[in-house]
């Protein structure tokens, strides 16, 4: 052995690892447990967020090579003859922390050997100048019956710190079409939550694995808002729920946290209950679907369809593989569907399973009485009981100063008062009321766009916004002082649609200053939703994710902490976008008063702000590479 070697105990007897070979992974849950050490490593060693990031993971069918390789903080001496023994302990010898993705110090010798029998170790930890390689070589090892194996020490650039493993004679073959339909969907889902920390990149042959669209589903859904129905799907309460609630319980000393909504748009393909585990989703994609049947009933019925919810469980243990959790949750699972049934002010349950958006299943004065209680702007908020379904009418707001102040209070006060009659004071509100039933009867169903709770992307923004070619006009020849009853740009937007110079937004934007929406509401209220939904794909927006469940996600990462302004963000997002699909797409409905669009767009001129900016910085990035 060479002076600057030394051994690892690669013990227990080697024939455990003959045992991990068999273990029950597929190729997405194993190549998750070499991200889960990559994740925990740029944890660990506080590595600054950049956009230079990254995780790559190379495969090379023809080589039979997997290539796995972070620019995290690497692993030092002493984490290295840890790391390399099954099951070891931290460096005081307790077990890893229950935070730890890396919880049971198995996962990277588990889904190597799963691979191949053969695999190399390189990493150089952050302020060396040496780089470690342990090669592993499972039939050496046996044939020799040792417990120990070395590691060699090269030179390395002290300004490097990385962590290599490189697999040969891959005894697995996927296909690259597994690749792109199962694989890369399932681990873009089950880390979603650590973009700001680093990039995930997948190579198949040295070309990226783009996914199937549809197996993929990484931004939070647009949640159903529509009033609560009967089981005959007539409208039972004159008032529109946002059908969205937190989620705070206690079991059995546990923390039960997130949130549950019904889908704006329902599908038989959606992960259905997400349970993550210290943010890493644990059960719950489009791949493998998490549809208990004690919260959604059977797979065929519509509430499994619409049912959707985020569930953190960081308390519970989970299996070896981290595909589940290791309890049976059932129980918990009643006492979530309890809650939602029986604890709040509305039924979500009934809700998820009653409610129609298909067209001759609707009935038809389900449609007028949507269309009445949008444009009243009449909304209940849901409540534990005993709170009832109450409602206020929303103010009408001159300009976006009103508009902050107002959702300012909302964010501080609640957005409307929905407790008992007994815990309001004599001055509340004349127009708060609790909601009516409504006696109508009918058994027809509208056009989905028709109702408040249907939704779409298609339409108006079929092409990249960003385009290389120069704009025909710029939006600084527009006059200062537009015709009056137009949509108005601020001079900070003006200034930033010049500097992008994207021909598409440009001349959208020019168009929105010019048409009266006194004369042409229909017109403007679509051309607004065109806009935005834009704006949205050149940022990269799936082809069916509406604007405001797309920049729901982006906000999360551009907003950090609680901003009072995001509320009303999404208010007025998901109005230009209920208003334009409706005006759009519904056969005889079309919006007759867009007089609030100006101020939903001078409420979101902040946010345009910041879309417009990572426009142009991608832009610049893309000059310079």
């Amino acid at each position: 052995m060479k002076r600057d070697e030394f051994l690892v105990n690669v013990s227990p007897e080697m024939q455990m690892y003959g045992i991990l070979k068999s273990l029950g992974y597929t190729a997405e849950t194993a190549f998750a447990e070499f991200i889960d050490n990559s994740i925990q490593s740029f944890i660990d060693s506080k590595v600054p967020t950049s956009k230079n990031n990254k995780i790559e993971i190379n495969v090379w069918p023809d080589d039979r090579l997997i290539e796995i390789e972070d620019n995290a903080g690497g692993i030092d001496r002493e984490h290295l003859k840890i790391a390399l023994k099954p099951a070891g302990h931290t460096l005081d010898g307790r077990k890893h922390s229950k935070d730890s993705l890396s919880v049971y110090g198995i996962g990277l010798k588990s889904a190597a050997i799963w691979f191949s029998e053969k695999w190399t170790l390189e990493t150089s930890p952050k302020g060396s100048d040496t780089k470690l390689v342990f090669d592993f070589d499972l039939p050496k090892f046996l044939k020799e019956g040792k417990e120990e194996a070395v590691v060699s020490v090269e030179d390395e650039d002290k300004n490097k710190s990385y962590t290599k493993i490189t697999i040969k004679n891959n005894s697995r073959t996927i296909t690259e079409e597994t690749y792109q339909t199962k694989v890369v969907p399932f681990l873009m889902e089950t880390f979603q939550k650590f973009s700001k920390i680093t990039n995930i990149i997948f190579k198949y042959n040295g070309n990226k694995v783009i996914p199937i669209e549809s197996t993929v589903e990484l931004t939070k859904p647009t949640h159903l808002i529509y009033p609560p129905v009967d089981k005959d799907s007539r409208i039972k309460e004159q008032c529109l729920v946002r059908w969205e609630t937190d989620l705070d319980l206690d079991y059995h000393g546990r923390k039960v946290k997130g949130f549950f909504m019904i889908r704006e748009t329902g599908s038989y393909k959606q992960p259905g209950i997400r349970l993550f585990r210290n943010n890493r989703v644990i059960q719950g994609t489009k791949i493998h679907q998490n549809k208990p049947p004690e919260i959604l009933g059977t797979t065929n019925k519509y509430a499994s369809q619409r049912l959707y919810a985020e569930i953190h469980l960081n308390d519970f243990d989970v299996d070896f593989m981290k595909t589940r959790f290791t309890e049976d949750l059932t129980p918990l699972y009643k006492k979530i569907n309890d809650y939602l049934k029986s604890e709040l002010n509305v039924d979500f349950i009934s809700q998820a399973t009653d409610y129609r958006s298909s067209k001759g299943k609707v009935p038809p004065e389900n449609i007028e009485l949507v269309e009445r209680l949008q444009k009243a702007g009449i909304y209940a908020e849901i409540k534990e009981k005993p709170a009832t379904l109450k409602y206020k009418k929303l103010p009408e707001l001159d300009g976006n100063e009103e508009a902050s102040n107002s959702q300012k209070d909302e964010d501080e006060q609640g957005e409307m008062d929905l407790s008992g009659a007994g815990e309001h004071s004599q001055g509340s509100d004349e127009n708060e009321q609790e909601c009516s039933n409504n006696n109508s009867n009918g058994s027809t169903e509208s056009d989905p766009e028709a109702n408040a709770g249907s939704g779409g992307t298609e339409g108006s923004a079929n092409q990249e916004g960003n385009e290389d070619s120069e704009p025909d006009e710029e939006i600084e020849e527009i006059e200062e002082s537009p015709v009056p009853n137009t949509i108005v740009f601020s001079s900070t937007v003006r200034k930033l649609l010049n500097d992008l110079g994207s021909k598409k937004l440009t001349n959208l934007a020019i168009s929105l200053q010019k048409v009266v929406w006194t004369t042409n509401p229909a017109l403007i209220t679509i051309g607004v939703w065109g806009f935005w939904e834009t704006v949205c794909k050149s940022l990269g927006a799936h082809e069916n994710t509406s604007i405001d469940s797309f920049l729901n996600g982006k906000m999360k990462i551009w907003f950090e902490g609680r901003d009072s302004r995001i509320k009303s963000f999404r208010h007025s997002l998901e109005m230009i976008r209920s208003e334009g699909n409706c005006t759009k797409h519904c056969g005889t409905y079309f919006n007759k008063d867009a007089s609030n669009l100006n101020v939903y767009m001078e409420t979101l001129d902040p946010l345009l702000i910041i879309c417009l900016q990572e426009l142009i910085k991608e832009k610049r990035e893309e000059e310079t590479s």
